[in-house]
């Protein structure tokens, strides 16, 4: 895990990235995991044709929750969309190469 800034930094600026999602959920992700020592995954959402949406859920005494943020703030949240598939870290990474 001692290369997550350097994949947030890549990845999280990429111009290639469209919306904010992405870079939000790799910052909740990491926080998350690293700070609460809690299991976490990406819910992967289609918005339109063509477009998805990622949130990071974490598990909490079984319950898998969504993750939320406001500025640097992260807290519980609401499901923005229904997920179609669910990520672990690498399998996010392989699909944003």
């Amino acid at each position: 895990m001692k290369y997550l800034l350097l994949i947030v930094l890549l990845f999280g600026c990429s111009p290639a990235l469209r919306g904010n999602c992405v870079p939000r959920a790799l910052y909740q992700a990491s926080a998350r995991m690293l700070q609460n020592k809690q299991e976490i995954r990406f819910a992967v959402s289609n918005v339109r044709k063509g477009v998805d949406h990622i949130q990071v859920q974490y598990k909490e005494d079984g319950i898998w929750k969504y993750s939320s943020q406001s500025e640097d703030w992260i807290f519980e949240g609401k499901k923005h969309f229904e997920p179609y598939k669910y990520l672990t870290w690498k399998e996010l990474l392989d699909e944003l190469r």
